[in-house]
């Protein structure tokens, strides 16, 4: 088990990211240095001289020298193939604990103290190689803390981690036991679903105190904590990974692994935002024109320089999740809105020749919102509420903006963007799903009988409407033509789950 001294606290190798698929190749994940409880264990095959370094939780992943090029500063990471574990990368264990390639021995596994990534590092480098020392030895003379403490400290700080993650995972049935069907009915019908007090109180304190902390010190200013910033401290990012949200994503997306993140979105929304003229009041003309300034995520636009102004490119991806830090109890305090159903209607109108071609060079500009909003969308907008910790999971198509806020209170939430394994990483473009928007959900495909075939090729500019509708889309519409009427006559719009 690798464990080591880092500004006083103890960290380890562990995973960092998400993992990812590459169909018909193998599945991998980052590496990085975590937090006690996050620190992982390996386990060594083979002999000193010539042996693969695997996850002891998952044997499949193995540690892997990146591309296979032994080079100064080259990181490592987990890939694995569940057929083919002999092409696993060997190592050798040297006479000084450290540990090198089989290419090159003059290389050992190091760290790379600015960034927490795990490196190659010369032999002869003592301030960042990592030295393995056996479980009979302490960390270092002088340090007051023998392995065999440090070991039971970590065994505990997992175990307390492997019992949330339990608790967790029985939170996320419970959510779905419930009226199971209709609850994932009027998610794939509406485009979202709204899960009540799904996030801990103990995490949603933590994140307020990290974002009051960056207001109260200045590290960042209104405007950025308005959707600008992505920290990537853990007070924001376990609302997401420490919560049940991994558990009840992965029972919906069919995935094998909990999904995780690595960033968070923080959106506040403060008094008087999206009011009239800077004052805290919306008439109904103004709210109105604010309505059907409408967008999905993803798309190049200039609201952020050097972020979003990706023209030819389209950042989609499966699922939009919101996590409520503060309450939302009246309308118009700065609530997130949706249009339900708005989902398929614009699958629907990208499918039209030439269109998401179109979106794709020149972004939002394009969409069909302003005064076409209410030609497209059968359904008004829905508002939002709910109380701390409460949940709306959303699929990427859905319509959505946010509302005025004329309440004198700050709106607080944080917003994490998932992708599922049918995303390629280095591939930054994928229309299927927008043509298809639960072509990737299989866990709730499967629950409601719909078909699950894997997603095909999408030539964007062969797309001509209903006509050119793979089979797989024109089935799951004769399926969902098959559930049971929904009552839409909810003024709140939203499935409130106890």
């Amino acid at each position: 088990k690798s464990r080591g001294f880092f500004g006083g606290k103890i960290v380890g190798i562990s995973r960092v990211g998400r993992g990812y698929e590459v169909k018909g190749t193998g599945r991998g994940h980052a590496l990085g240095i975590g937090a006690l409880q996050d620190i992982e264990a390996f386990a060594m095959n083979g002999d000193a001289n010539s042996m693969t370094i695997r996850l002891k939780s998952d044997p499949v992943l193995a540690l892997e020298v990146n591309h296979r090029k032994c080079c100064i500063g080259n990181t490592l990471s987990l890939w694995g193939t569940e057929n083919h574990p002999e092409t696993a990368c060997k190592f050798r264990l040297n006479e000084d604990n450290t540990i090198s390639p089989m290419q090159n021995k003059r290389l050992v596994i190091g760290l790379d103290d600015k960034k927490g990534d795990i490196i190659l590092v010369k032999r002869d480098d003592t301030r960042r190689r990592i030295v393995f020392t056996a479980i009979r030895n302490d960390f270092g003379a002088g340090s007051g803390f023998g392995f065999g403490a440090a070991l039971r400290t970590w065994e505990a700080a997992r175990a307390k981690k492997e019992n949330k993650i339990k608790a967790n995972e029985q939170k996320a049935q419970y959510y779905l036991k419930k009226d199971k069907r209709e609850v994932l009915e009027r998610l794939m019908m509406d485009g979202y679903c709204h899960f009540r007090g799904l996030v801990d109180s103990d995490l949603t304190n933590s994140a307020l105190r990290e974002i009051n902390s960056r207001l109260g010190n200045n590290t960042n200013t209104a405007d950025q904590l308005s959707g600008k910033v992505s920290p990537s401290t853990p007070a924001i990012t376990n609302l997401f990974n420490m919560s049940a949200i991994p558990q009840l994503l992965q029972i919906l997306l069919g995935i094998p692994q909990l999904p995780h993140q690595s960033a968070g979105q923080i959106a506040l929304r403060f008094p008087g935002n999206h009011c009239e003229h800077g004052e805290n009041r919306v008439s109904f003309r103004h709210f109105e024109a604010h309505r059907k300034q409408w967008h999905i995520d993803g798309l190049a636009s200039e609201y952020l320089k050097g972020v979003t102004d990706h023209y030819g490119e389209i950042h989609n991806f499966d699922a939009l999740v919101g996590v409520l830090l503060s309450p939302i109890q009246n309308k118009m305090s700065g609530e997130l809105m949706l249009y339900p159903g708005s989902h398929f209607e614009l699958a629907d109108y990208l499918k039209e020749k030439g269109r998401i071609e179109e979106v794709r060079v020149k972004g939002q500009a394009v969409m069909p919102n302003g005064d076409r909003t209410d030609t497209l969308f059968a359904r008004p907008p829905v508002h939002c509420l709910g109380a701390a910790g409460d949940v709306f999971i959303v699929n990427y198509m859905t319509a959505h903006l946010v509302a005025p806020n004329v309440s004198p209170h700050i709106r607080y939430a944080v917003y994490f963007r998932v992708k599922g394994p049918g995303y390629d990483p280095k591939v930054r473009y994928n229309p299927g799903p927008m043509l298809q928007p639960w072509v990737h959900w299989k866990g709730l495909n499967r629950v409601l009988g719909l078909p699950c075939k894997e997603e095909k090729e999408v030539d964007p500019n062969a797309v001509d409407g209903a006509s050119s509708m793979s089979a797989s889309t024109r089935s799951t519409e004769e399926a969902l033509a098959a559930l049971a009427v929904i009552d839409y006559t909810n003024n709140n719009g939203y499935v409130a789950v106890p």
